[in-house]
């Protein structure tokens, strides 16, 4: 079974990595439904590094601003599309680190995943594919911490059937 889990959590994370940080296509969703268009890496990396020579580095340190932003002017999609797609994206990566955890303690799964978030966050930063943004981190790591809660409720539904 741990077996499984592994091959299901690598498989995971490459889509994760290839969603979350090369950024190759967007997903949107709109009255019909959902949609999405790839993206041009190059086009982004271009962007960020002529930013960067004009001073805009391509970061985000200031909590809750861009989701303060959407929330004031009425732009419900991105909102929505930021809170979901940052938070439901990581419950699985706390699931599988929580089911795979050989000692199961919550502080050191959340610790784990909080540094593999900021480790994905760092490299869009530094590779010029997205921006580093502490909502992101902070949104990710709640999402991560849903998982292990999914985790260690399934787990105690599960004791309770077998007793």
């Amino acid at each position: 079974m741990k077996t499984l889990l592994k091959s299901c959590y690598v498989i995971y994370f490459i889509v994760l990595f290839v969603i979350v940080t090369c950024k190759l296509f967007q997903i949107y969703f709109g009255s019909t439904g959902f949609y999405y268009y790839l993206c041009d890496v190059t086009q982004t990396i271009d962007s960020i590094k002529l930013n960067r020579e004009y001073g805009a580095w391509n970061y985000n340190f200031k909590p809750f601003e861009a989701y303060y932003s959407w929330f004031t002017h009425g732009i419900w999609d991105a909102l929505i599309r930021n809170l979901l797609g940052n938070i439901v994206a990581f419950i699985p990566m706390g699931f599988f680190e929580m089911a795979l955890s050989k000692h199961r303690k919550f502080w050191k799964v959340i610790l784990k995943c909080f540094i593999i978030v900021l480790c994905l966050e760092l490299f869009q930063f530094v590779t010029c594919l997205g921006y580093l943004d502490i909502d992101d981190i902070t949104m990710n790591t709640f999402g991560c911490l849903l998982g292990c809660l999914g985790f260690n409720l399934l787990a105690f539904i599960y004791h309770k059937i077998e007793n």
